[in-house]
């Protein structure tokens, strides 16, 4: 099934899908190769974007799968954003209007809910009887009884091996997580831009040569950056996606959110 400009989601889906069984690859080579769990290559292909992450993470999930098929990204990132806005709209539209019926006051309602709540305030002072007549030996567990009937603590998780140093030169750009997995772009001057998941304390080594070079974090408060002999860390806050720029010429700005 061929690529359409502007698919459906389930177009967009079936023709994703069909690119991957022409190439001849798996879904579990895909999964091997990418990193992306397979439920998320499911929904692309089943044009489930409701099951999708939000923000840049599913557009970084297509640029990898479609870079193992061997196919340009761009046409599939623009069909993508076609297929997710006619999704959007589809979504908004079909949320039903809720209107609540005007009605008359009516007083029978209101005296039942009257007794109700007499009824309760009644219960409440009889258990508040009960509870004061309660024999002296009735007391509650000790601290030493409830630490006896909670499970035992698991042993603690050992630390993880310290990275290796940093790469053979100035010129290696090293970007290395801390603590949790994290998606990265990396575009160096000149260069097309490659992308991947870094697994939790584990570094990227790429030969920049000095050049610029603008980076997609998308947990950038998992990620150290050395580069041109520069440590760059704090470069965005836990959880958020930012943008960063790492100039040969000049002092790198900070970390911005991508528009």
């Amino acid at each position: 099934m061929g690529l359409s400009e502007n698919p459906t989601a389930k177009e967009f889906g079936e023709a994703l899908r069909s690119a991957r069984e022409q190439a001849g690859v798996d879904l579990e080579t895909l999964c091997e190769r990418t990193k992306i769990s397979r439920r998320m290559i499911e929904a692309l292909e089943a044009g489930q974007f409701s099951s999708l992450p939000a923000g840049v993470f599913p557009r970084l999930f297509l640029r990898q799968v479609v870079e193992i098929l061997r196919e340009d990204p761009g046409p599939w990132l623009k069909a993508f954003e076609g297929a997710y806005e006619r999704f959007s709209r589809s979504t908004t539209q079909s949320q039903p209007l809720a209107v609540t019926p005007q009605r008359g006051r009516r007083v029978g309602p209101w005296l039942l809910g009257s007794a109700l709540v007499t009824g309760a305030l009644a219960t409440v002072v009889m258990v508040e009887r009960h509870q004061a007549r309660r024999p002296a030996d009735s007391v509650p567990p000790t601290p030493e009884a409830i630490l006896a009937a909670l499970p035992p603590t698991p042993p603690p998780t050992p630390e993880p091996t310290p990275l290796p140093g940093v790469g053979p030169g100035p010129e290696v750009l090293v970007i290395r997580t801390a603590g949790r997995s994290c998606w990265v772009q990396v575009r160096v001057a000149g260069q097309d831009p490659v992308a991947r998941l870094l697994a939790a304390d584990t570094a990227w080594e790429i030969a920049a040569g000095g050049e610029d070079v603008d980076l997609v974090l998308g947990d950038a408060g998992a990620v150290h950056v050395d580069y041109l002999g520069t440590h760059h860390e704090g470069l965005g806050h836990d959880g958020t996606v930012a943008r960063v720029r790492l100039s040969s010429t000049a002092p790198s700005p900070p970390a911005s959110p991508p528009p």
